[in-house]
């Protein structure tokens, strides 16, 4: 099924001057997680908004090595969608593969990583839909502590391992080869180093580092992969995805719900980390979800109510 469609269907073209500055700190009171965050003084970003109010559940997205945007649908009719950069629908594809299609996560080669929440898998595909590898069997969730209980998000290493946050019917996270081999998994339930409450999201920087968000205890756990817990940072409003880009600047897409604070309850936001977890900037992006920075330095976020926000990086 081909949609006639325009990034327009979905975007209001609504634009409006956001600027990204280095975090000040807040004189009101915050929960103790947040007066965790380390804070420092930071260069200013300027942004273009370009902002959707449509309703449809957009998941994730990702995009490819000319900028082409990815976004994954995850009701009416699920399936990903691809738009180029100027907002001109391409094409979608998936329409007969996904059950609930929820992270997506797209390769140096243009190889994307889809996990479906609704029929426990993990897909490999090409950019024409083509299935080169499926990771566990549909509509079975694994043994406890097996692959996979709704995964939220798949990933591949530079070494070309693959690994999984796994996800919102269980707290562990997979690794295996890039053949499919199962080698390892690690995680329990629980607040402390190491235990999950929710791994809602996962990256592995050139370090060979593995970053999880850990989204119910509103921090990021970093661990080797081999599994061993390494650091955490906290302080973080409900972390839903992780990007990280080449110069490890790390991206966080906080839906801020559940936090305690309206003001977060209301907007959401982006956190940008130094490669040490401290805060170099925030900017506000309601509900998010979702998040991927183009080569140009643009984000894209998915919003589940709201559907998706671009913030046009712009020239200082």
């Amino acid at each position: 099924m081909v949609l006639d469609l325009r990034f327009s269907d979905y975007f209001l073209h609504k634009t409006v001057k956001s600027v990204l500055l280095a975090s000040k700190r807040d004189k009101r009171s915050k929960p103790p997680y947040q007066a965790a965050v380390k804070k420092v003084m930071g260069e200013k970003f300027v942004y273009d908004e370009v902002l959707s109010w449509k309703s449809i559940v957009y998941s994730g997205v990702a995009c490819d090595s000319q900028d082409r945007v990815y976004i994954i649908r995850r009701t009416h009719l699920p399936a990903i969608l691809v738009f180029d950069s100027e907002g001109n629908f391409l094409k979608s594809f998936g329409e007969d593969l996904f059950e609930v299609p929820h992270g997506i996560w797209m390769s140096p080669e243009d190889i994307l990583y889809c996990t479906d929440i609704g029929n426990h898998t993990v897909t490999k595909l090409s950019l024409e839909g083509e299935v080169l590898m499926t990771l566990g069997t549909k509509g079975q969730t694994g043994a406890p502590g097996e692959p996979f209980n709704r995964p939220t998000r798949a990933v591949e290493a530079p070494s070309g391992d693959i690994f999984v946050s796994d996800g919102y019917g269980q707290e562990r996270v997979h690794r295996f080869s890039p053949e499919g081999d199962l080698i390892l998994s690690w995680g329990t339930k629980g607040t402390g180093p190491g235990q999950f409450t929710l791994p809602h999201s996962i990256w592995v920087d050139r370090k060979e580092w593995v970053y999880v968000a850990d989204r119910m205890s509103g921090r990021i756990e970093i661990f080797n992969v081999e599994g061993k817990f390494l650091n955490q940072w906290i302080g973080l409003a409900y972390p839903n995805e992780i990007y990280i880009d080449q110069h490890n600047t790390v991206y966080v897409a906080e839906s801020g719900l559940g936090t305690g604070e309206p003001a977060f309850v209301d907007a959401g936001r982006v956190s940008v980390l130094n490669a040490e977890g401290e805060t170099l900037a925030r900017i506000r992006s309601r509900i998010s979800h979702g998040i991927w920075v183009d080569s140009k330095g643009n984000i894209y976020v998915t919003n589940l109510i709201l559907g998706i926000t671009k913030h046009v990086r712009k020239t200082p």
